[in-house]
C-alpha cells in the first residue's frame, strides 16, 4: 500500500543513507523514488533490519538543506526533521541515535505516517471519521501545549526576598549530613561458603589487621592482601554521607574514627573488611547563597503545580474561552472507542 501510495501522489526523494539504509560498499546514491523504486526502497529497509551490513547512520554527512523526503510539493530538510525529531521522547531519541537499526525501523514509519496521511486527505478519508481530525488536532495540541507551559517555567527565577523566606521556613533543605572519603581493604565470604572458608577468611583478615597495626601503609597492603576493589588505587571508596553509613553494616564505626585511622574488622555484607578514614566533613547548614540552587528546585516544583492553571484562566479570559465540565463529562459517557489499546 506504501508503494503504491508513493508513486500515486508524487515522485518522493530520499537519499538512501539519510534513512540508513546505505549499501555495504559505501554511501548509496540518490534515488527518485516511483512504484517500482520505492518497492524497492522498501525491501532494503527490511532488510537492514535483519542483519544487513551498514555503517552507522551518524557516519554520514549531510547539509541542513538536503532534502530528505519530497511527496508532492512537500520537501522536508535535514534541519527541519531534525527540529521536528528534537520534540521526541530523550529514551526514543537515544535508541535511534545509538541503534542503527532502530533508526531504520523508525525512518521508515515515519515515512509510512506522512504517506498514509497524505492519502487521506486526498482521498476524503478523514470527512467519513467523525472526530478524527479532531483527535489528532488534541495530539497536536498536547505537544504545543507541553512546549508551551515548559517554557514558561523555565522562565521562573525567584527573587531574593523569596529566598530568604523560604530559607527561614525550610532550612532542612540547606542541611548538608556529615562527609567522609573513605578507603578498605578486606577479604570477600561468599554467601554459602563453608566453616572452613569463614575460617580461611578471618585469619587473612586478621593478618591485615596486624600488618596495618604495625604501621605498614594501608595502599600497599590493599595491593598486596585484598579482595575488594576501590574506585581508585590503594582502595580508596571516594565519598560518602552519613545517610550512606546508615544502609552499611557496621557503618556506625566510621563517625568515631579520626582523620588517618582505621577501624577494627568489620562483618559487612561483602565479608570481613578494614577501612580508613581519609578525609572528613561535619554536617553543617549552607548559607542561602550556597543553597539558591536547592531553594530555586523547591520553589519550582511549588511553581509548576500552579503556573499552568493560573496561565489557563488569564488565557481563558483574553480569548473568550468557556468549558461546560458537566457537559465534558456526559461526552465521556457516552463515548463508544474506536481505536484499541494495542
Amino acid at each position: 500500500m506504501a508503494r503504491l501510495l508513493a508513486g500515486r501522489l508524487g515522485w518522493l526523494t530520499v537519499r538512501a543513507s539519510d534513512m540508513a539504509l546505505q549499501k555495504p560498499e559505501g554511501r548509496g546514491r540518490v534515488t527518485v523514488l516511483s512504484r517500482v523504486g520505492f518497492c524497492v526502497f522498501f525491501a532494503l529497509a527490511i532488510a537492514a533490519t535483519t542483519g544487513l551490513p551498514v555503517r552507522p547512520a551518524w557516519a554520514q554527512t549531510a547539509g541542513p538543506d538536503e532534502v530528505v523526503i519530497r511527496l508532492g510539493e512537500t520537501k522536508v530538510t535535514v534541519a527541519e526533521l531534525s527540529n521536528q525529531l528534537a520534540y521526541q521522547p530523550n529514551s526514543i531519541l537515544d535508541t535511534i541515535k545509538k541503534e542503527p537499526n532502530a533508526g531504520r525501523v523508525f525512518a521508515v514509519r515515519w515515512f509510512h505516517h506522512m504517506l498514509f496521511n497524505e492519502a487521506a486527505k486526498a482521498d476524503g478519508f478523514i470527512p467519513k471519521k467523525p472526530g478524527l481530525q479532531g483527535a489528532a488536532d488534541e495530539m497536536s495540541r498536547r505537544r504545543i501545549a507541553d512546549a508551551y507551559v515548559d517554557d514558561l517555567q523555565a522562565q521562573y527565577q525567584p527573587t531574593d526576598q523569596e529566598i530568604e523566606i523560604f530559607y527561614k521556613l525550610h532550612g532542612d533543605t540547606c542541611k548538608t549530613p556529615a562527609r567522609y572519603r573513605l578507603a578498605r581493604t578486606g577479604v570477600v565470604v561468599g554467601k554459602h561458603a563453608t566453616s572452613k572458608e569463614v575460617e580461611s577468611a578471618q585469619e587473612r583478615i586478621a593478618d591485615i589487621e596486624r600488618r596495618l597495626k604495625a604501621g605498614d601503609d594501608f595502599a600497599e597492603v590493599v595491593v598486596a592482601a585484598s579482595d575488594l576493589e576501590g574506585k581508585s588505587p590503594g582502595g580508596e571508596l571516594g565519598w560518602v554521607t552519613d545517610l550512606d553509613i546508615n544502609k552499611e553494616i557496621g557503618g556506625e564505626v566510621f563517625r568515631d574514627l579520626k582523620v588517618g585511622g582505621t577501624t577494627p574488622v568489620v562483618k559487612t555484607a561483602r565479608g570481613f573488611e578494614i577501612f580508613k578514614l581519609l578525609e572528613k566533613e561535619d554536617a553543617r547548614t549552607k548559607t542561602p547563597a550556597e543553597c539558591r540552587p536547592e531553594i530555586t528546585k523547591a520553589l519550582g516544583k511549588q511553581f509548576d503545580k500552579s503556573v499552568a492553571e493560573g496561565r489557563a484562566d488569564e488565557l481563558a479570559q483574553r480569548f473568550g474561552a468557556t468549558m461546560n465540565l458537566d457537559a465534558f463529562l456526559a461526552a465521556i459517557a457516552a463515548t463508544q472507542p474506536v481505536a484499541s489499546d494495542d
